[in-house]
């Protein structure tokens, strides 16, 4: 693993910039991570893996695709991946 990162997803809550993204590691699962900016253009802050319950690791065995708005003036988004 290089630290490299691909399947951005997006979002802006609060004025602050979110972005999830997943590891480089073919067709195995890996762990997400998102990060934080006040600027698109960055610096991004590396907050680490955003699952909650993920117990084994691998981002529900998923990948991130995008993050719909559910209701985000109250900070509820729902992150949709990819299987």
């Amino acid at each position: 693993y290089n630290g490299s990162r691909e399947a951005p997803a997006v979002y802006k809550y609060q004025n602050k910039y979110y972005l999830i993204t997943s590891g480089l590691t073919g067709w195995a699962p890996n762990k997400a991570k998102y990060y934080v900016a006040d600027n698109m253009f960055g610096p991004w802050t590396d907050m680490g893996d955003p699952c909650i319950g993920d117990t084994e690791g691998n981002t529900f065995y998923t990948q991130s695709t995008y993050v719909i708005p559910y209701d985000a003036e109250n900070g509820k988004f729902i992150y949709v991946g990819d299987r």
